[in-house]
């Protein structure tokens, strides 16, 4: 994405794919319970894909120069 946006000078492509990944994060963490997750080998798991989440995000949001909260 990001060689894509760099290529075509288009950073409104990366705001499209923070608000969609987001937006695909939000209904997953609605839909699948993270920390309440009985089985510990699926409750890492998606720890590691909320982790990876929050670190492509904050990636998007520096690159297109804002600043992020650590805790809302």
């Amino acid at each position: 994405m990001i060689a894509e946006v760099e290529r075509e000078l288009l950073p409104s492509k990366l705001c499209e794919f923070a608000f969609e990944t987001s937006g695909k994060f939000n209904q997953f963490y609605e839909q699948c319970p993270v920390l309440k997750t009985p089985d510990p080998e699926l409750r890492a798991s998606r720890l590691a894909l909320c982790s990876l989440t929050a670190s492509v995000l904050r990636l998007c949001l520096r690159l297109l120069g804002l600043q992020t909260l650590e805790r809302l």
